[in-house]
């Protein structure tokens, strides 16, 4: 007969993280969808890219909810498309500036911008800087996140309910009747 000594405060933590991490992503699910349907009417592509996470800090075993957009590189990767405008831009906006014709260099790469070429679409020939008037964020993800809050909250405590099942049936194990040794 052999004897195995399971350390089960390592199983409990690992376990309670692992359902609260299920509780955040369902909040994730319901945030991602409200996101996807509000960034819709702004671009199609970008909308494509919303996208929900759950992290667990390495050092303190907490779980955080990020609520966002891909990355260029990502989208591409998992859409085989990626957004044209940036996601910053449709939040905050941009601010007025001028926008100067370069010389292109030979790698594909805009060297200086000279102002001696003409933007052109091929037809007519427009001037060598234009001047952008910016435009004013939208604030789409701190919007939608605020708006929805409620439901995102709802769709946790449900899985935060199965975490308190959990808590309740590892706390029905200590026995407290018994008394402790200090001497």
């Amino acid at each position: 007969m052999s004897v195995e000594f399971i350390d089960t405060s390592q199983e409990t933590i690992k376990a309670l993280t692992k359902l609260a991490k299920t509780a955040l992503k369902a909040g994730g699910q319901v945030a991602k969808q409200k996101l996807t349907d509000n960034t819709k009417v702004r671009s199609a592509r970008l909308q494509k890219a919303t996208h929900s996470a759950v992290k667990i800090n390495s050092k303190t075993g907490q779980p955080t909810l990020q609520i966002g957009y891909m990355s260029k590189y990502k989208a591409k990767k998992t859409n085989g498309k990626t957004y044209m405008a940036n996601p910053y831009w449709l939040e905050f906006g941009v601010k007025s500036h001028e926008i100067q014709a370069g010389v292109i260099s030979s790698k594909g790469k805009v060297r200086k911008q000279t102002g001696k070429r003409i933007l052109t679409d091929g037809v007519h020939d427009f001037c060598s800087k234009v001047f952008h008037p910016g435009y004013s964020g939208k604030n789409t993800l701190k919007n939608t996140i605020m708006n929805n809050i409620d439901e995102i909250r709802k769709a946790e405590e449900e899985g935060l309910s199965k975490l308190n099942l959990e808590l309740d049936k590892i706390s029905s194990y200590i026995d407290e009747s018994e008394d402790d040794i200090d001497e």
